[in-house]
């Protein structure tokens, strides 16, 4: 088996895993997918690296040292 593919609808935001890869392309809504990346190397000068903690019982995600709050504005959608 080869490596997982993921890729997100830039109209709805449907997120699809690819677990046998192949010339295909993945279209949704009528229009290719987007191919997600692990960019985190890359992005590591932009801080955007997320950590998970978990402390008494209460999960928290941010995005480097900063706490995000529980808002629909910084809802993390898809970390990888």
């Amino acid at each position: 088996m080869g490596e997982y593919r993921y890729y997100i609808c830039k109209k709805c935001s449907n997120l699809v895993v690819s677990i046998k890869n192949s010339a295909g392309k993945m279209i949704c809504c009528g229009e290719p997918m987007n191919r997600l990346t692990n960019d985190a190397m890359e992005a590591s000068w932009q801080k955007n690296i997320p950590i998970f903690t978990y402390e008494n019982g209460v999960a928290k995600l941010g995005v480097d040292s900063s706490i995000l709050p529980m808002i629909e504005e910084y809802s993390t959608k898809w970390i990888f």
